[in-house]
């Protein structure tokens, strides 16, 4: 199989693809087994390097043919074929051959091999984990009942397959999956209730996965039907003795944040019998890490010692006091899984666990300063802003200098700890959780330090700068002796300081945010120093960016008012980026021009008001570039049409509000940056019900056609907020009442697509 991969590396795809086909045409030609086997474990590699999933076409005709073999081997293969192909390619794969591949994989699963059955059940979790809700729903019938009978007459690895394939499926189905919930779960239960030997826990934790995974597909209300048993026996399971190793702990830790999601509040009421023994539990897996680790370590001192022929010399080892090598082991895992739950825990239970804040945050900060995991570390990091919204929101009188001296402490905690680090990747990320941490406790520094501190992240951006010339010195100095691996590390090591550099313009607009007017000499460093400099020639789009973010973090955070000789100028940069061939850079660039339209005075935008609204407008007509990314080019033009409607709603006097008003409706709806397209479709029914509706509709309601169609694409999607719906309503119910409109309003419908009609028929009752 290496050789394969081997292959495929050296001659890339558009050569490697046709002779693996070709070879495999020859294989699978000979009538026996062991040359088919090998051709479709060969050719289950390939997903890794294709790019386009039609080139595939072929070689999925091939493995299709072979899920029907007599060999057992041979199916098994070509059952390998489809899951890692499915796996790698992801929602390509599942797009294009999901109605080829499921009804074959179903028919499969009568297969006589217990072996086969469950591998078979694997590559049907990877194919439909990555298939949309409507492509699931024709199978489910046909998938769960096999999956059922499988829970009660299988092996354990087949059962928790088919326990693992149930998950997925009502994960994907969603409210399709309600008619099957209650029996599925009554099955799933009992079998949790009775593999009670010791040999079970795997097929115990997969229980427990399947009932909270299906409870997330279904919904909080038909859940709680069974919510109390399951917690009750999950509260059951993680008291008893968990021995070291216990696969259950894992599955346990996952459930707990599924259930907290779904149940939020109603959760709360059980935390007094969970969370304890989650501490302990915690406790015991950081313990066996650490003894896991100390064995290793002796190991490894001894034969040291026995290959030097040392006895009682001392070898001094790395890594001092730190618990975890940064290989991921399953202790690893759970401690991952852990912080995560907690994480959960704090944003959705907020006060209701404050009694647990403070030992949740002697873990955390022990885990940042002694795990020598990265993945551990950052996870950590980024759960600590999330207790200090937690108590933020507490009933103790002394809240506000509890949230000062947590917020100093934890932002002191990680500033430490990235002074640690060696590599701009992990000193990012350890700044952007001082950034959340800052953000979350507000304002907590004197103006002497917050000129100290300003004064450490201009330090740190000149380190930065420094390591990036360096390595720049290095390229050009050796260049030409270096192979292209060598270029490509420090290319890509340039590229993560300046993403570095990015993270700590957030941090200083987390600064701007919190402290204002007190770091007034940091905005005259930005503007004198930085800002020249990132939007020079010769710069980088990642700088670029940086500088944008910068902009963008001075005009929202501190307002005009703390730098009214500026802004000006900044603006100047924000016009002139919004039609960049960068669709990254038009996005901070327009976003900029909108929190410009929400912070300004009338008098201040009017000055601007015609440049913004051209460069807004050139912003969302250029027409997608051919090298372009599809979401990135989308969400840049979202936010353009975001600003317009931004401006029209805070600057309607600055500007030409009716032919300004025209060009927004015909951008509308947004349909990719979801945030900005809830925010937009709501500002279209507010104007239409609290400001002025002929403004939107037309004196003569010649815009209504086209407000009905932005009306049906979006409403009962996600491109709308919980309140439109009923909005879009009120306005419907206000033209019907109207006798001069009621016939405008039905003359409108009629005039847009059949398909669009019926939504808005079945929605509004029509």
């Amino acid at each position: 199989m290496s050789l394969i991969n081997s292959i495929i590396e050296v001659l890339e795809e558009e050569q490697s693809l046709p002779v693996l086909s070709g070879l495999v045409l020859q294989m699978v030609k000979v009538d026996n087994w062991k040359y088919q086997y090998s051709a479709l474990m060969a050719l289950s590699q390939v997903g890794e390097y294709v790019d386009d999933v039609a080139e595939i076409d072929p070689i999925i005709k091939i493995i299709l043919q072979f899920l029907e073999s007599p060999y057992p081997k041979v199916r098994f293969a070509a059952i390998q074929c489809i899951g890692m192909i499915a796996y790698d390619m992801k929602g390509d794969f599942a797009a294009r051959y999901y109605q080829d591949v499921i009804p074959i994989l179903v028919n499969t699963l009568n297969d006589s091999v217990q072996h086969v059955v469950g591998h078979n059940l694997s590559a049907m979790t990877n194919v439909i984990e990555s298939c949309s809700t409507e492509a699931v729903k024709p199978y489910i019938t046909q998938i769960l009942e096999p999956c059922i009978n499988f829970l009660g007459t299988a092996c354990s690895f087949v059962k928790e397959n088919a326990l693992t394939l149930i998950s997925t499926v009502a994960k994907i189905s969603a409210r399709h999956f309600v008619p099957y919930w209650e029996k599925t779960a009554e099955i799933v239960f009992g079998l949790l209730n009775s593999a009670t030997d010791k040999r079970y826990k795997g097929i115990r934790g997969h229980c427990i996965e399947c009932l909270t995974l299906m409870g997330l597909g279904i919904g909080e209300e038909e859940f709680l039907k069974c919510a109390h048993e399951v917690i009750t026996k999950m509260i059951e399971i993680q008291t008893a003795d968990l021995v070291e190793g216990d696969q259950q702990r894992f599955f346990l830790l996952a459930a707990w944040k599924r259930i907290c999601q779904l149940l939020k509040g109603r959760f709360a009421p059980y935390l007094e019998s969970i969370v304890p023994s989650i501490f302990s539990m915690m406790d015991a897996i950081i313990a066996e890490e650490k003894a896991k680790k100390k064995r290793t370590a002796d190991n490894e001192l001894n034969d040291i010692k026995e290959a030097l022929g040392m006895d009682d010399v001392p070898v001094e080892q790395e890594g001092g006091d730190k618990l975890f090598y940064t290989t991921n082991t399953s202790e690893t895992q759970e401690i991952l899984v852990g912080v995560d739950m907690m994480n959960t825990f704090l944003k959705f239970l907020g006060k209701d666990y404050i009694p647990y804040v403070q030992r949740t945050s002697e873990l955390l900060v022990f885990l940042i300063n002694n795990s020598s995991n990265d993945e551990v570390r950052f996870a950590a990091a980024q759960t600590l802003p999330e207790i200090v919204k937690v108590l933020k929101c507490s009933d103790e009188p002394d809240k506000d200098s509890l949230v000062a001296i947590t917020t100093k402490t934890y932002v002191n905690l990680l500033w430490m700890s990235q002074a640690e680090e060696f590599e701009a990747v992990n000193i990012g990320k350890f700044i952007h959780g001082m950034k959340e941490v800052i953000m979350a406790g507000g304002r907590y520094m004197n103006q002497e330090e917050i000129t100290l501190f300003s004064e450490k992240v201009v330090e740190a951006l000149q380190k930065s700068d420094t390591r990036k010339l360096d390595n720049q010195q290095e390229l050009n100095a050796n260049g030409e002796d270096y192979d292209e691996d060598e270029t490509d590390i420090l290319n890509e090591e340039n590229k993560n300081e300046e993403e570095l550099q990015c993270a700590l313009a957030d941090l200083m607009g987390a600064l701007f945010q919190s402290h204002k007017e007190l770091t007034y000499p940091l905005v005259q460093f930005a503007q004198k120093e930085l800002l020249p400099k990132v939007f020079g020639p010769q710069v980088s789009s990642i700088m670029n960016r940086f500088g944008l973010f910068l902009i963008d973090n001075m005009i929202e955070y501190l307002g005009l008012e703390h730098i009214p000789e500026e802004w000006p100028y900044l603006v100047k940069i924000l016009i002139e980026y919004c039609s960049n061939k960068h669709s990254d850079l038009r996005q901070a660039a327009t976003y900029g021009i909108g929190v410009l339209a929400e912070k300004a005075t009338g008098d201040q935008f009017r000055q601007v008001s015609e440049y913004c609204l051209k460069a807004l407008v050139g912003s969302i007509e250029l027409k997608k570039r051919d090298n372009e990314d599809k979401t990135d080019y989308y969400h840049a033009r979202d936010n353009a049409v975001s600003a317009l409607g931004k401006i029209i709603k805070c600057q309607y006097g600055a500007i030409s509000l009716k032919e300004t008003v025209e060009k927004w409706l015909g951008f509308l709806p947004l349909r990719h940056d979801r945030a900005e397209a809830k925010f937009m479709h709501e500002l279209l029914v507010d104007i239409i019900l609290e400001s002025d509706a002929n403004l939107v509709l037309g004196e003569k309601g010649e815009n209504l056609p086209r407000v009905m169609q932005i009306f049906a694409e979006v409403v009962d999607t996600k491109l709308v907020s919980e309140t439109f719906k009923e909005k879009m309503k009120k306005v419907v119910q206000l033209l019907m009442s109207n006798e001069s409109s009621r016939p405008m309003l039905h003359d409108a419908v009629g005039k847009i697509d059949k398909k669009w009609q019926n939504k808005l028929q079945r929605v509004l009752e029509l």
